[in-house]
């Protein structure tokens, strides 16, 4: 005869089998050994990390806080105006004053210090005054690898300009 024990480790003997409630007398030990070891089998099946499509998950990063990618998302915003990416850009060769971003742009002062002004709130730009003349200049130096990255990222595979502002790319010769 089988040798069984509850799920708390204590032997089973008929006498506990009949007078528990959860235990039959018309189940046989064989029965509920399976069910024992169905019961492991599913347990430690819930330890093994999830497989998906048939590959072990790969490991995550972890990720900037909500407010950091809120920022990112607005820096992202700024950045997604092709007049605003012209200043920037303008704006890399170094500091400049709005009327003479404005007539480098052929737009109205207004328009270029409204420009300016949404640069500035996402951090982009920084702004110095001078008398009357108020400058502008490249936040910092992370800004002008940014611009980079997404000009050069547009450029890819295209005959197009290169974040050098104004240098042709040189095509290759096959």
């Amino acid at each position: 005869m089988l040798a069984l024990t509850s799920p708390a480790g204590y032997p089973l003997t008929r006498t506990a089998r009949t007078r528990s409630p959860r235990y039959s007398e018309g189940c046989d030990p064989a029965i509920i050994l399976i069910f024992y070891e169905s019961m492991e089998r599913r347990k430690d099946k819930a330890k093994q990390p999830p497989m998906h499509g048939g590959h072990p998950p790969r490991r995550t990063p972890p990720l900037p806080s909500l407010s950091q990618i809120e920022q990112a998302a607005g820096i992202f915003r700024a950045l997604g105006d092709p007049e605003r990416l012209r200043l920037l850009m303008r704006l890399a060769a170094g500091e400049a004053c709005v009327s003479e971003l404005a007539e480098e742009e052929g737009e109205k002062i207004t328009t270029v210090s409204a420009r300016l002004k949404l640069l500035s709130s996402a951090r982009l730009v920084r702004r110095r005054r001078d008398a009357k003349h108020v400058f502008y200049a490249l936040s910092d130096e992370h800004v002008l690898p940014l611009i980079r990255n997404a000009i050069d990222h547009a450029a890819e595979g295209r005959d197009a300009v290169s974040a050098e502002f104004g240098h042709e790319e040189e095509e290759e010769s096959p």
